[in-house]
């Protein structure tokens, strides 16, 4: 397939706005370059509602190996009060890993103050969601159901940015490919564009598609082609050749990855090692341990009981445990496991993972 270089960039804003809002960025923060096709490019962990919360920030960032995280949209109601809801986000919750969020919502007013809020929080950018399918919100004309009419998605991203004093220019979108099809995408493109956005995530699934067939990355190299910002390709990027074809295939600026990084919290090393042309050990059992371990003593921390963190441990291991036959077989025993506490199915998982390695002759380790 014929390769697609990025065709152009922008400069990511960094001085104050006029007397009003700061635009600041981070040091590690190269989306806003034009990525030349040597070295990595930049990799983002992407919002993922109840799945990539802060317990599995917390828990992923043992990790490492992602340049920023974006955390679950934060829903701003027609009635309700930005400034509280804006609460939610930490600019600092991981130290110096940085964190985006991300706003849902289409009441111009409450998105110009929820952006606000952010700022004054830390945040260097904002990205809204045009992606998220669920009824009880693409009912209220959030979410997935912006991208029926190109023109209000252009002016929610108008709404965020402001002008004069308060302008501030950092906001991104997050978008499908369509809502019941795809027949509006490129339009859905131009009007992000034209309303003012920094950079377009294309998630390639309609909203009615949801999470269930496979992301047309047709679609990435298409937003590529017509977009002057730059497009960051999402969807299906679950391993390191995945992670090379979607770059190649669609010249997209940046890669954001979801459950893959559930599935593989080691992917974001795995691929970057790939571009640069290294090689590095599989984790042991320490790593997996330490990853584990975090995690279920993160959903303590925020207030989870023990029965209710054994959940999310499954809900987690529903992921991990989806790599080999071998793992495959093992997750059916786990998800019925009949511990209740969570430190208890902990150890039950770890023991898990140290059979697989003794026993599995698909994973190298």
């Amino acid at each position: 397939m014929e390769s697609v270089r990025p065709l152009t960039g922008f400069a990511l804003q960094v001085s104050p706005a006029q007397g009003g809002l700061k635009t600041e960025t981070c040091p590690n923060y190269r989306l806003f370059q034009n990525w030349n096709g040597k070295n990595c490019p930049m990799m983002l962990l992407a919002p993922m509602e109840a799945l990539a919360d802060k317990q599995f920030r917390k828990a992923v960032a043992t990790v490492g190996g992602m340049d920023e995280m974006v955390m679950e949209f934060i829903r701003i109601p027609d009635q309700g009060h930005p400034r509280s809801l804006a609460n939610r986000y930490k600019s600092d919750e991981l130290g110096s890993m940085t964190i985006s969020p991300q706003v849902m919502g289409s009441h111009d007013q409450r998105m110009w103050v929820a952006t606000r809020e952010l700022v004054k929080r830390g945040a260097y950018r904002v990205d809204l969601n045009c992606g998220c399918p669920a009824s009880r919100v693409t009912k209220k004309g959030s979410g997935a159901s912006l991208l029926k009419t190109p023109s209000i998605l252009g002016g929610v991203v108008r709404s965020m940015i402001g002008s004069g004093q308060d302008e501030f220019p950092n906001i991104t979108v997050k978008m499908r490919s369509g809502f019941e099809d795809t027949q509006l995408f490129l339009e859905n493109v131009y009007s992000a564009v034209d309303g003012g956005a920094k950079a377009i995530t294309v998630h390639p699934r309609t909203s009615y598609q949801k999470y269930s067939g496979r992301a047309d990355w047709n679609l990435i190299r298409e937003a590529r082609k017509i977009s002057t910002v730059p497009i960051i390709g999402n969807g299906d990027i679950t391993s390191v050749p995945r992670a090379a074809e979607i770059v190649e295939s669609t010249g997209c600026d940046a890669i954001m990855i979801g459950r893959g990084a559930v599935r593989n919290p080691w992917l974001f090393h795995e691929i970057r090692a790939h571009f640069i042309g290294q090689t590095i050990a599989p984790p042991g059992i320490g790593d997996e341990w330490k990853f584990w371990d975090t995690y279920r003593k993160a959903g303590r921390e925020f207030g989870g009981t023990a029965r209710g963190n054994t959940g999310r441990l499954k809900m987690i291991a529903g992921y991990y445990f989806d790599k080999c036959t071998w793992m495959k077989d093992a997750k059916v025993r786990l998800l019925r496991s009949p511990h209740v506490d969570d430190e208890s199915f902990l150890h039950e998982i770890i023991d898990v993972l140290a059979q697989h390695r003794k026993h599995c002759s698909e994973c190298n380790f």
